[in-house]
């Protein structure tokens, strides 16, 4: 049993990298900025020395000056150096122009240059239109933004007729066309964005929430105690009737009840649970009809109030969302519960055994239920992060402040360290319940093992 778990673990820690990896990606992918949020500005915003400095200190702090892993892989016409650039239209430009070219060290001149004669330009001048020349400077249309320029006053552009000009002495044909085609694998080490990110989730720092500046760590706990119990009570429920009902059904399989209960738990199981939770509220929560259950919320009560009166009323508030959780995983529960009894109990060792004069009872529950539990463990243990996903809605719609609801809002307040956390805490979630199947595995029948013991043995 001691080998089958470590094997298990050792299973189990490579999925959760994996699991990083993805949470980093779409880290990296998402549009925006980190530090941009983070001090609330937008790429708009950045028109002074004092906000750009605040910005690329910010940046620094946070390790976005770093490669984002521990290689890249690019061609030998870009230099190594282009993530440094903090503006995303800056370096796919010079991105272009190094590919254009074949000369990263003319362009990264360039973009020296005029970085200086912008901060000079920022003292005293509305940059807006002069950002706009540096755009097309940076894309190549010189043109054009002489044109612009010619619209300006010739003592605030000073630098953006430098910065057209420069551009223009840059070759517009590459130098050194095979550097194209020529695959660079380039080495950053351990100082990269994934390997501290990484680090600092070992430590259980998940980072900063942009909006109000609390450990992302801390908020993803307070909300999960609401989400367990939420989606606990109602995987709980669900057992607690599936398992009988769908013994039940198995045993009468063909009678009038069965066929009245399959098509009950059919009718259940296709019904949307954000559609029934949207019912509920307009027929029993103060609508047009009855106004039975609280709508919203946690709790009504305040936290002086007695254990017993808030345990109450939190249960209040939480029967229609149990009901909503539960009534779909119970229809699928009890239809796999019936499926798995009904091919056990034609199996010989059931007869056998009820030959031998045992109960009914005692044949069902020890012997057929036993043996169809390996199924159900895989169905069980996947539920629990199918139930926490499908609480989303539910939450949102119950304004309960959970997970789901957490995450909910911060997708839309671009909140992205505390969508990461939540989605690396799902994810774990499911690891965690598949390597707990595993083990409900070996319990349920002690003959499975991956030891090159027992293998041996049943060789023999």
């Amino acid at each position: 049993m001691q080998r089958y778990l470590l094997k298990r673990l050792l299973i189990f820690f490579p999925s959760l990298v994996l699991v990083t990896l993805l949470c980093f990606w779409l880290a990296a992918s998402a549009p925006g900025d980190a530090a941009q949020q983070a001090i609330g500005i937008g790429e708009d915003q950045q028109s002074s020395n004092s906000s750009l400095a605040e910005y690329l200190a910010l940046r620094k702090k946070m390790g976005l000056d770093l490669p984002l892993f521990y290689f890249s892989i690019s061609n030998a016409a870009l230099p190594d150096t282009l993530y440094r650039i903090p503006d995303s239209k800056e370096r796919e430009a010079m991105e272009r122009m190094c590919e254009t070219t074949g000369l990263p060290e003319a362009v990264a001149l360039y973009r020296h240059k005029l970085s200086m004669w912008r901060s000079e330009a920022l003292e005293n001048v509305n940059a807006a239109p002069l950002d706009k020349i540096n755009e097309l400077a940076l894309e190549g249309d010189v043109n054009r933004s002489k044109r612009i320029l010619d619209g300006l006053a010739a003592d605030t552009c000073a630098w953006a007729k430098q910065a057209v000009v420069l551009r223009a002495l840059l070759p517009l044909k590459s130098t050194q066309p095979y550097l194209h085609f020529l695959p660079v694998l380039r080495w950053h080490g351990l100082n990269n964005q994934y390997h501290r990110w990484l680090a600092q989730i070992a430590t259980g720092d998940l980072g900063v929430s942009y909006q109000d500046q609390r450990p992302v760590a801390g908020l993803l706990i307070e909300a999960l105690k609401r989400t367990l119990l939420l989606c606990g009570s109602a995987l709980l429920i669900s057992l607690l009737i599936a398992v009988p009902l769908g013994i039940y059904t198995a045993v009468h399989a063909g009678s009038r009840i069965d066929r009245g209960i399959s098509g009950v738990l059919f009718f259940l199981h296709a019904i949307p649970n954000f559609w029934l939770a949207s019912m509920l509220i307009v027929f029993f929560c103060g609508g047009d009809y009855l106004d039975v259950f609280p709508a919203f919320g946690w709790s009504s009560l305040d936290a002086d109030a007695s254990l017993w009166s808030r345990v109450w009323d939190a249960a209040w508030h939480l029967l229609l969302p149990v009901l909503c959780l539960m009534y779909a995983g119970l229809a699928y529960l009890a239809r796999q519960v019936r499926g798995s009894m009904l091919a056990v109990l034609p199996a010989e060792f059931i007869q056998t055994a009820r030959a031998k004069g045992l109960s009914e009872h005692a044949v069902v529950w020890r012997h057929a239920f036993r043996n169809s539990l390996l199924p159900l463990i895989t169905i069980i243990a996947g539920m629990l992060p199918m139930v926490i996903s499908g609480s989303f809605v539910i939450e949102c719609l119950f304004s309960i402040p959970g997970v789901g609801k957490l995450t909910y809002e911060a997708v839309l307040a671009r909140n992205f360290p505390v969508v990461y956390g939540s989605v690396l805490l799902v994810a774990s979630f499911t690891i965690v319940a598949m390597l707990l199947a595993d083990l409900l595995y070996a319990w349920a029948d002690p003959r499975i093992s991956f030891s090159s013991q027992q293998k041996g043995g049943a060789d023999e």
